[in-house]
């Protein structure tokens, strides 16, 4: 009887063991699937994180790109401007604009003439004769070069000149031409000062009280500006 008894209680530790076993076993495997549900957790998120960060690094180079174009485009773009503006500036001339010695624009000012006398060659003799001297001021008021420059004068009576004038006849019976001076072409933002010296057919000084004028300058490639004056003198 004893005997029995001892045989069941091994045997029942034996089986309290296995139980404990199975117990152990099925926290091990708990264990283990929370660790590689874990696991797998942390791999779906590397690899949305990779992903994520793989389609926002192509988003960025396709934006870079996009905009390294349009910036190609639009220097490009600037750099035929550019250089249709060099080469129509270079062809068409620059920009003359007249001013008085005041720094005032030209046109519509009163110029006060300083009388001079002078010698007028008519045929084998020198006869002496009297004229007037002014002056004005040509502005290159752009980057290119003006181009060969000339000008011309036109007034009329009481001055009486020697020339006839070729244009604005019902307004100016005389004219000078102002030949091209050094430089004949104003280069970008020049400036340059000019004389003009009206000689005239008398023999006497006149006075002049506001006798009309016109200046014309000729410059670039059939460009031209102009400004109306009034001549006086002293």
């Amino acid at each position: 009887m004893d005997a029995d008894v001892e045989w069941n209680f091994a045997d029942l530790k034996r089986k309290i063991y296995e139980l404990e076993q199975v117990f152990t076993d099925g926290e091990d495997d708990l264990r283990r699937r929370r660790d590689l549900r874990r696991q797998m957790r942390h791999m779906r998120q590397f690899v949305w994180i990779i992903t994520t960060a793989f389609g926002l690094f192509a988003t960025g180079l396709a934006i870079v790109a996009a905009l390294v174009h349009t910036s190609d485009i639009d220097q490009l773009e600037k750099f035929k401007s550019d250089l249709k503006a060099d080469l129509l500036g270079q062809s068409e001339g620059g920009n003359l604009l007249l001013y008085g010695i005041n720094n005032q624009p030209l046109d519509g000012q009163t110029i006060l003439v300083s009388p001079n006398e002078y010698v007028r060659a008519d045929k084998y003799k020198f006869s002496p004769t009297w004229g007037f001297e002014f002056f004005y001021v040509a502005k290159n008021d752009s980057d290119y070069p003006s181009g060969t420059t000339h000008a011309k004068v036109f007034y009329t009576d009481p001055i009486k000149g020697q020339i006839p004038s070729s244009n604005f006849q019902d307004q100016f019976k005389y004219e000078i031409n102002i030949t091209p001076s050094n430089p004949d072409s104003l280069p970008g933002r020049f400036t340059t000062t000019y004389v003009v010296q009206i000689v005239t057919a008398v023999d006497k000084p006149l006075k002049l009280i506001k006798s009309p004028a016109l200046i014309e300058e000729f410059y670039g490639k059939g460009k031209s500006v102009k400004a109306s004056i009034y001549l006086r003198t002293p």
